[in-house]
């Protein structure tokens, strides 16, 4: 029973996650200084976005996206995305006896989403440039037709492209024990909570989960109650307090 009154009724070892302090401890001034070149990265980026020209097309399903021939966003996104997969993460002391909050679960959120979308930026757009300079010979987003219709076609490409990628980075990092970005931040880590976690189900049913979340936050009283939610029980994962 923790001093929280939540009942750790779960034998970790036997699913293989070390509980016990590492000679490493992540503390707070270190979690911090994550945060800040984070947030640093992410007013770079959209600084970087605001001042670059380009055009504007229509997707031809009711939305219409901006493109620039300048590849200073794509370069950023990359750097950004380097650095989140792999930025070296100290092995923090895990307390599974404590639940994860909601709301620390969604700063982490949004912190993920803006660090993942500026990624994702680089990668689709220079797919989508190739695919560009195979049909219309060309580099350049300006010099193509607005009109063209090829448009719509890219553009279901990029936002597939984009979603495969987000799914990813919540998928394999937590799998091989990394937190992301947001979780290091905020201080905890996705772990398994069965014989058989499924990581990749985890961000599919997250999209569903924010997308319903005014339904069921009033009727998932013991989530709530457990910090364990339905998301949680149906992919077999968990998260938990990863921090000094």
């Amino acid at each position: 029973m923790s001093a929280l009154g939540v009942k750790a009724d779960i034998d970790w070892g036997v699913i293989g996650i070390d509980i016990q302090p590492s000679q490493n401890e992540d503390t707070p001034m270190q979690r911090e200084l994550v945060g800040f070149i984070s947030l640093s990265a992410i007013v770079i980026g959209a600084f970087i976005g605001s001042l670059s020209t380009g055009v504007t097309f229509d997707c031809g399903v009711g939305c219409n996206f901006s493109v620039t021939d300048e590849p200073y966003l794509e370069v950023w996104g990359a750097l950004m995305g380097v650095c989140a997969v792999f930025f070296p993460q100290l092995d923090p002391i895990k307390r599974a006896d404590q639940y994860v909050s909601l709301w620390r679960r969604t700063v982490a959120l949004v912190v993920d989403f803006h660090v993942i979308v500026l990624s994702a930026v680089a990668v689709v757009f220079v797919f989508l440039r190739l695919v560009l300079l195979a049909i219309a010979q060309t580099w350049n987003w300006t010099k193509l037709d607005p009109l063209s219709p090829i448009i719509g076609p890219m553009n279901i490409v990029g936002l597939i492209g984009g979603f495969t990628l987000i799914l990813l980075y919540f998928w394999l990092l937590p799998q091989k024990g990394r937190a992301t970005v947001g979780q290091y931040i905020m201080g905890f880590q996705i772990v398994p909570d069965a014989d058989r976690p499924k990581f990749w189900l985890r961000p599919l049913i997250g999209y569903v989960a924010i997308a319903s979340l005014p339904f069921w936050i009033w009727f998932d009283s013991k989530g709530a109650s457990e910090g364990r939610y339905w998301w949680d029980r149906v992919s077999g994962t968990r998260p938990i307090l990863a921090a000094a």
